[in-house]
């Protein structure tokens, strides 16, 4: 599907997965019950953005503003949520909640899958600074996200090139990768004994930012919150450094496209130019026994040594 496809509908809809009941289903019937989406956001929905981010026990979802407290009191009147407070023995800070600027942070009475979300940060969507009404989603299959995948695939760092070179993070099963190697596609999205957020057969989609949307909001949340917001400003800094890196915005033919399409493109402009690549090398021992490495660009296989290829 072509990013003229996805503006279009509006969301990319992922083919329906079998598996275990969720445990977040309730969540998805209290939004659905004020006509509302489930919309993700944070580190679990970058890593849908195929962003290998790391994922934390914070669920954060996005809500109109009005309809917040509305949203908050259901989930507490079913008694499996709680407003969550500062453990008073936590001196240290590790209650990754405590750090979380949401305008409500919910806490599980209890989980029984230990790899569950504890806690569920509700944002207001005029403090996330993302307008819910207006912003371009995309469907993807669940809260957890076992693996980093790419669902919007027209960012793909490679998936249209012409000399067929693979590199980047994988996509989803149903996205066709012409002459795509084993590594384009997750074996599975869903592993037995890790939670699902929502089940299978439950009639709600749940959505992430496309990425334009989300980078503007992130872009806003840089500019205006390192002293209003420090949790949520250290955050965004992580993310936007990890979907630069993982979808490779700084290279040209992804920062071009991606300027264009973006509200805040000065920042990001900027940004990318000052942005350096962690890097990578290929080692080998060679004839006489001695340890080579070779610093290679992942993207350019004529940076790859001969040896690379005589290996193969």
């Amino acid at each position: 599907m072509d990013r003229n496809e996805t503006e279009t509908t509006g969301y990319i809809a992922p083919k329906p997965v079998a598996s275990e009941e969720g445990s977040l289903d309730h969540v998805l019937d209290i939004l659905a019950s004020h006509r509302h989406p489930f919309l993700l956001v944070g580190c679990a929905a970058q890593r849908w953005m195929g962003s290998a981010g790391t994922m934390t026990d914070v669920c954060e979802i996005l809500i109109r503003h009005n309809t917040l407290n509305a949203v908050a009191c259901d989930l507490l009147a079913m008694e499996r949520w709680e407003i969550n407070e500062r453990d008073p023995e936590d001196i240290w800070g590790n209650d990754p909640a405590t750090k979380c600027d949401a305008d409500i942070v919910l806490r599980q009475t209890s989980t029984e899958n230990e790899d569950e979300f504890r806690y569920l940060a509700l944002w207001s969507d005029a403090a996330y600074h993302l307008d819910m009404d207006s912003c371009i989603t995309i469907e993807v299959p669940d809260v957890y996200c076992c693996q980093p995948i790419l669902v919007e695939e027209t960012w793909h760092p490679a998936l249209h090139r012409e000399n067929g070179w693979w590199y980047g993070p994988r996509v989803h099963p149903d996205t066709k990768v012409p002459n795509s190697p084993p590594s384009a596609h997750p074996n599975a999205l869903f592993f037995p004994g890790l939670p699902r957020g929502r089940s299978a057969s439950h009639p709600n989609p749940i959505f992430v930012p496309n990425l334009t949307t989300y980078l503007d909001s992130l872009i806003y949340h840089a500019i205006h919150y390192k002293t209003r917001k420090p949790g949520l400003w250290a955050v965004l800094l992580w993310q936007l450094k990890n979907l630069t890196r993982y979808l490779y915005l700084e290279l040209d033919h992804q920062q071009l496209p991606l300027l264009i399409e973006l509200e805040e493109y000065e920042f990001m402009e900027a940004y990318l130019g000052r942005f350096v690549r962690k890097p990578r090398f290929v080692y080998r021992r060679d004839e006489k026994g001695e340890f080579e490495a070779t610093r290679v660009r992942e993207w350019d296989p004529e940076s790859l040594p001969e040896w690379c290829w005589t290996n193969k």
